[in-house]
């Protein structure tokens, strides 16, 4: 059909012509033209490439030698190191430059270049002197950098004179973006593997750091910084030489509770099941991280006061009072409710307090008692000791079943501990503080140097000291004693609780009695009940959720299971009537013997008493044979040393 053909306008201007719809075939034409366009524009930016960051370099020169105190005529390699963000960098030109040329000489080149290691070596020998001397070592790196310039000093030492002590030194980081990054004010721990003594400091501004006066031997070094898990290595520290430890942190999920403990053995391997419990209850993420129990309230104070400590922490009594004293700990008395509250025994709370407010939840109570090898008595005849005994019955028993000659001992305990010799102090009429609040303490309040007091570390040492009184070997310590009553060489000791595991994996027939009575007093001799438990961090982000553990960790139930582990005395008042621990001889036994126990002091001032109280009782042990005002003497001399230390 056709159609009527339009009509025209007239002619002048022409019309605008109004935008067409694309069709389909202008579309693809379109896309097809966008895509050459856009790989067009790609070609040139990929010709180009993109806009090129230049990469990050960070030049860091550390100087440094493996001697710090130089023996005469030694050598000593003094170092050069180049690193770039901790990578070692390789064939660095070092300069070293000596500020004296009287005392030693340089063995080597002035310059040298560091090798694969990214170290350059140079050899220093010192001379033969009369008189101490330090010498300094400035060496100049020409990195890529730039130039990089440190300082080192070592000290060259007489003749005849040879270093006592050493030093660890080393770099901790953290990982920070997946990144290496040097961590400022990081703990770092040095703990002496044998003697448990411990040495603490902090890593400055560029994460180094340096730990003096080290007691040589195998010692572990760990580092914590809040954020990080804590890392840690043994090494061996030598005399007058740096031990190096390079230590690097993983950084903690968000919202893990960090739990500081200073259990070992089975009670570490129990505390660790309660962990795992409370992760499958709670869900929460948990770090748990075992602390040397020696050095463990040092490293906790010295944490805290750098932000660095944990949000829970196992205390122990005797030094909880000089923590809360610093104000480090939350007070837990508003977390709970009076019931809450009343389920833990009166001595165990009164222990966890500090100035009327309960600053731990109490865990476990322990002391000592006598644990006597049923064999050697039934061998010797010997009837087994009873509640009722005295000292006069401990001396002639023990004289009884000791044999010398074949090396056998009728009574070991540590002789100069104070606390092995806190129960005869009291059983002879002394005390460590009295009033036990008193306040100030003065000298009047401390009585380590009365009579008393004298007269039962006298008769102490005289066990190991005199012959004719003599029971035990040599100056017995905690481990000798253990290794006598192990080996069938010991008929009695003093333990507590937490080596009974032990005795009972040696299979030893063994029975427990409490302290005799001192017979010239009439008084028992008292062990010292401690009390441990668990605090959270003042100032802790994750407050709420750390009580919460710790009241899981102190619950009943826990306390329970815990305590059948481990023969450890639960401090809640309902275990006590549970059948497993009623069926439990061991907890019992010593149940019974806490009922002739004197309380840990609590006080801020016991923690300044421990290491006087040990010094002063390595002199009476030195002297020949001490009469009891030259005891008192030395004691007294303790006695103002702790009150330096109160005071200062």
């Amino acid at each position: 059909m056709e159609t009527k053909e339009e009509e025209k306008p007239e002619a002048g201007p022409e019309a605008p012509t109004p935008p067409r719809a694309p069709t389909s075939r202008m579309k693809v034409l379109a896309v097809v033209i966008a895509i050459i366009v856009l790989a067009a524009i790609g070609g040139v930016l990929l010709l180009s490439g993109p806009a090129q960051t230049p990469p990050r370099h960070e030049y860091v020169l550390v100087a440094d030698s493996n001697w710090f105190e130089l023996p005469a005529d030694q050598v000593a390699n003094v170092t050069g190191s180049i690193s770039d963000l901790g990578d070692p960098v390789f064939g660095v030109t070092v300069t070293i430059a000596i500020n004296r040329t009287d005392i030693g000489e340089l063995l080597d080149p002035e310059t040298a270049t560091t090798n694969n290691a990214g170290v350059a070596t140079f050899r220093y020998h010192a001379f033969s002197r009369l008189e101490n001397a330090t010498v300094s070592f400035t060496l100049t790196a020409q990195t890529p950098g730039g130039e990089r310039t440190e300082v080192t000093e070592v000290k060259v030492l007489r003749i005849g004179a040879e270093p006592t002590m050493g030093q660890v030194k080393g770099l901790v980081t953290g990982l920070v973006s997946g990144s290496p990054t040097p961590l400022a004010n990081a703990t770092v721990q040095v703990t002496n593997l044998a003697t448990d003594e411990s040495f603490l400091n902090a890593t400055g501004d560029d994460g180094r750091y340096v730990v003096r006066e080290v007691t040589p031997g195998t010692v572990s070094v760990t580092a914590t910084r809040g954020g990080f898990k804590t890392a840690g290595v043994d090494v061996l520290v030598e005399a007058g030489k740096n031990a190096h430890a390079d230590l690097e942190l993983q950084p903690l999920a968000a919202g893990t509770l960090v739990v500081w403990h200073t259990y070992e053995g089975k009670e570490k391997d129990e505390f660790e099941k309660i962990i795992d419990r409370y992760r499958l209850l709670s869900g929460a993420t948990i770090e748990v991280e075992a602390q040397p129990f020696g050095g463990a309230i040092d490293k906790y104070i010295t944490a805290a006061l750098a932000g660095n400590a944990p949000d829970v922490m196992r205390f122990q009594n005797d030094r909880l009072g000089e923590v809360a004293q610093i104000g480090l700990l939350e007070p837990l008395g508003p977390y709970m409710t009076p019931a809450e509250l009343n389920e833990f025994t009166a001595l165990s709370r009164q222990a966890m307090s500090y100035r009327g407010e309960l600053v731990a939840l109490p865990a476990t109570a322990d002391l000592l008692a006598i644990v006597y090898n049923k064999g050697i008595f039934t061998a010797a005849g010997e009837p087994f000791p009873t509640e009722s005994w005295t000292t006069d019955d401990l001396f002639r028993i023990a004289r009884n079943l000791t044999d010398e000659a074949n090396g056998r001992w009728g009574f070991v305990q540590p002789a100069t501990d104070p606390f092995w010799w806190f129960p005869w102090q009291k059983g002879y009429g002394g005390h460590i503080f009295d009033p036990p609040e008193a306040d100030p303490v003065t000298d009047t309040v401390l009585g380590f140097d009365l009579q008393p007091s004298a007269l039962s570390l006298q008769w102490m040492q005289s066990l190991d000291k005199d012959p004719a009184m003599r029971t035990m070997p040599a100056r017995p310590g905690s481990e000798s004693m253990m290794t006598y009553f192990f080996q069938g060489q010991a008929a009695m000791i003093a333990i507590g609780a937490w080596r009974v595991p032990d005795i009972q994996s040696a299979e030893i027939d063994f029975g427990i009695v409490p302290y005799p009575v001192v017979a010239s007093t009439g008084e028992r001799a008292a062990p010292t009940l401690g009390v441990k438990g668990f605090g959270v961090y003042k100032f802790s982000t994750q407050k709420p959720a750390a009580v919460n553990l710790v009241k899981y960790i102190t619950s009943v139930d826990e306390q329970i299971t815990f305590s059948l582990a481990t023969n450890d005395l639960p401090t809640v008042i309902d275990a006590f009537a549970d059948p497993g621990i009623q069926a439990n001889p061991i907890i019992i036994d010593y149940q019974r013997q806490a009922q002739y126990a004197q309380p840990m002091p609590t006080r801020p001032e016991m923690g300044a008493v421990w290491n006087p109280i040990t010094a002063a009782m390595e002199v009476v042990y030195n002297r020949a044979n001490p009469s009891v005002a030259q005891i008192q003497q030395d004691m007294a001399a303790a006695e103002q040393q702790i009150l330096e230390r109160i005071s200062g």
